[in-house]
């Protein structure tokens, strides 16, 4: 749901995976709190614990990252020993509450800081977030023992909270038949 593009000024192939990793994990903290209170569970309930579980499993397949080196320049120049980075977050429209598209924000900036902060050189970093329409797949091969048979279709708010629901009340219903 979340579609991350950053634009590195220096940026190796190990420098890239690195920000993919330490994206998807901060993306997957971010947005596993949201889905279960937006969905109406308490935070201390059963619910709301289910469903952080079933959000940080499927946020990973969600969350697509691509990282890619480009020329900046800032007030007509290029700086010398420094890093460039913007990075770019558009997630499904009406699929969150304001508030966790913040915490989205908060937590990318965060990612990148401690990534690129690692060279010691001085980062100029620009991060945005924005919501539209996104039009996106569940890839079949991250999603099938979720998917229950359900054939690929392209994700709608109204199906990702219908889809987390049916998933929390599943596995609740699962726990209650073990006890």
């Amino acid at each position: 749901m979340p579609l991350i593009e950053g634009r590195i000024s220096e940026l190796t192939d190990d420098v890239a995976v690195k920000l993919e990793q330490a994206i998807t994990a901060a993306v997957r903290d971010a947005v596993a709190v949201a889905f279960p209170a937006e969905l109406g569970f308490e935070r201390n309930s059963a619910g709301y614990q289910v469903g952080l579980e079933i959000a940080r499993k499927i946020m990973p397949g969600w969350t697509w990252v691509t990282m890619s080196r480009h020329t900046w320049a800032i007030q007509g120049r290029r700086p010398e020993n420094a890093i460039i980075a913007r990075i770019h977050i558009l997630v499904l429209q009406n699929a969150l509450e304001s508030q966790y598209k913040d915490h989205i924000l908060e937590a990318v900036t965060r990612a990148v800081k401690d990534v690129l902060g690692a060279s010691g050189k001085r980062l100029h970093l620009a991060v945005s977030i924005i919501e539209g329409g996104v039009e996106m797949t569940l890839p079949r091969d991250l999603f099938a023992d979720l998917m229950h048979e359900v054939p690929e279709e392209l994700l709608q708010a109204s199906n990702v909270r219908n889809f987390l629901m049916t998933e929390i009340l599943r596995e609740l219903q699962a726990r209650r038949q073990i006890v």
